[in-house]
């Protein structure tokens, strides 16, 4: 059952990103009625499964220590979302680097954060371990 609420933690948090991402974009260019619901449902399932992708290097030992210890701290959480933002920011930053061409790419720091800690809140604050709820109540008495 556990794998469950993983997969679909995880599920939410690839979904984050083209969520903040269409919302930047309105907030910087506007709406557009031009887009169709396809058109919209096509590019968020693609910019979802792309960022799922993407984050799986990072994603999956921390998922796998955290839940292997059955403790998943949002710290430990918050670091991995920086530090993979920060990554993906420079990746995609333009060579030869110049503060000038860091342009769109700093964004995938907050974007990245925002999905790890989405993980963190479907998986471990919202749907936990029923061996850490219990522990939590033990411990509240």
């Amino acid at each position: 059952m556990r794998v469950l609420t993983i997969l679909f933690a995880y599920a939410c948090a690839a979904l984050v990103a083209p969520l903040l991402m269409f919302a930047y974009g309105a907030a910087i260019e506007g709406f557009s009625s031009a887009v169709t619901a396809n058109e919209t449902f096509l590019f968020t399932s693609l910019f979802a499964s792309v960022s799922a992708v993407y984050a799986l290097p990072v994603a999956l030992p921390i998922i796998g220590f955290t839940e292997f210890r059955k403790r998943g701290e949002w710290k430990v959480f918050a670091l991995a979302g920086l530090g993979l933002g920060v990554v993906m920011a420079a990746l995609f930053t333009e060579l030869p680097f110049s503060w000038q061409n860091l342009g769109y790419s700093i964004f995938f720091v907050p974007i990245v954060f925002a999905c790890v800690m989405t993980y963190w809140a479907v998986a471990w604050k919202w749907l936990p371990p029923k061996a850490v709820t219990q522990l939590q109540f033990e411990m509240t008495q």
